[in-house]
């Protein structure tokens, strides 16, 4: 990447390392929560990529409420298509090793 600077997480006056960090924890976070409330999932790409679409989608509305002077949860639902992303390069790469959780049938 052109003009890519590494952040130094030993700099105490580095704020962007300290923004970074706080997103990535954020993210951490949220896939924890969602972990917490769905367990494990291993799905197709079609119904990750309608999971991601409808988080893009609370995105929008975040933004085009915010026009109107609403949309106060835009970070929190960038957090959320972040997190849903992560989960779904996590699960193809267990695909990829052969170990898919095995969600049981209820």
């Amino acid at each position: 990447m052109k003009n890519c600077r590494k952040w130094d997480p030993l700099d105490p006056d580095d704020v962007e390392f300290g923004r970074y960090e706080r997103a990535l924890i954020d993210v951490e976070n949220e896939m924890q929560r969602q972990d917490d409330k769905w367990g494990p999932q291993d799905h197709p790409d079609i119904v990750w990529l309608a999971v991601l679409t409808e988080e893009v989608g609370e995105v929008a509305k975040e933004i085009l409420e915010r026009r109107s002077g609403g949309g106060f949860d835009l970070r929190k639902e960038l957090v959320q298509v972040a997190a849903v992303s992560v989960q779904w390069l996590m699960a193809m790469e267990r695909a990829e090793r052969g170990e898919q959780f095995k969600v049981p049938l209820s």
